[in-house]
């Protein structure tokens, strides 16, 4: 990793002292407010019962903080790599680097996040010791980890993808800036269910059926998203790879499908054996095959590439008469 050019490159222009001096004053300045402002409500209002449920409000706020650095801020410096490499009319030299596909996904998403891959960790630091004082349980504090990491792979994986995707069209518009809108938006629903979750029950003990088996709520999310973020990774270096083919190979979508299919069926399953759901078999079948209505957009063959080899074909079948 330290040997990626692209890392280097990406950290001269991030790291210079007057620029990265304006992120960690945001940084603090957002830090120091949240303090304060829990602070004065532990101290002036009746908000909180105890110094356990204000520490505890605390962790879940800096929760908040962890999924806007590392899913919304750093899934949109990921995503906006390649646009900026088209803007800058370097998409050729970034091509043209001697590296594998792999380094490269690498080299954009530690070296675009170089910022905010240390406050990130500067973050988990709050998070345990506001959990650790906060009488939150260990085993809800690793789980939480998981899924921050497995759900902010996914998101990276997938912006950068897409931003891969456009490039061949010569885009500049990514649509990401709408995305991480709708997503913060999003994303604090979900934080507001966990809290409300945790107020009620032990969130680490909330299971969910996988076949014969109950899995954590939240282990099996971040399982979830592992995968998804697996295939997202491989979909990036393959288009880096080649880009003039498409995202799928029949064996990769095939085998995607039925894989997911085997995942969504297991999330099903216990409501099957069950009957207590009678719509849930509806419900399966819906979310299984959801794929197959955009696997053929992926694995179809832009028309450039179909009047290229059909130029092909007929030159040579020109030649052989």
């Amino acid at each position: 990793m330290k040997n990626n050019p692209l890392i280097e490159r990406y950290g001269y222009s991030l790291l210079r002292p007057k620029q990265l001096w304006v992120f960690l004053a945001v940084y603090i300045t957002a830090i120091i407010l949240i303090l304060f402002i829990n602070a004065s409500i532990y101290k002036y209002q009746s908000a909180f019962r105890d110094w356990l449920e204000f520490v505890q409000a605390l962790f879940y706020q800096f929760l908040v903080v962890q999924v806007v650095v590392l899913w919304a801020w750093g899934g949109y410096n990921t995503g906006t790599a390649i646009k900026e490499e088209l803007l800058q009319k370097s998409y050729d030299f970034f091509r043209m680097i001697p590296l594998s596909a792999r380094d490269k996904v690498m080299g954009i998403v530690v070296g675009r996040n170089l910022v905010t891959l240390p406050l990130v960790a500067i973050n988990y630091f709050f998070l345990v010791l506001f959990g650790c004082f906060g009488g939150i349980s260990g085993t809800l504090q690793s789980q939480f980890f998981l899924m921050l990491i497995s759900i902010g792979a996914a998101v990276h994986a997938a912006a950068l993808m897409a931003s891969i995707r456009k490039s061949a069209k010569q885009s500049q518009n990514t649509g990401l800036g709408l995305i991480v809108i709708l997503g913060v938006f999003f994303v604090s629903l979900v934080i507001n269910a966990i809290v409300m979750t945790a107020n009620t029950h032990a969130l680490e003990l909330v299971c969910l059926g996988f076949f014969n088996t109950q899995v954590p709520i939240l282990l099996l999310a971040s399982f979830l998203a592992l995968y998804y973020a697996g295939w997202m990774l491989k979909g990036a270096t393959r288009l880096l790879t080649h880009e003039n083919e498409p995202l799928f190979s029949r064996a990769g979508g095939t085998i995607f499908l039925l894989a997911h299919i085997v995942l969504m069926l297991g999330m099903a399953w216990p409501h099957f054996v069950e009957e207590k759901l009678p719509m849930a078999a509806y419900a399966f079948w819906l979310v299984a095959l959801f794929p197959v209505f955009f696997i053929p957009l992926g694995a179809a063959k832009s028309f450039d590439r179909y009047m290229e080899e059909s130029a092909q074909t007929a030159g040579e079948g020109t030649r052989k008469v």
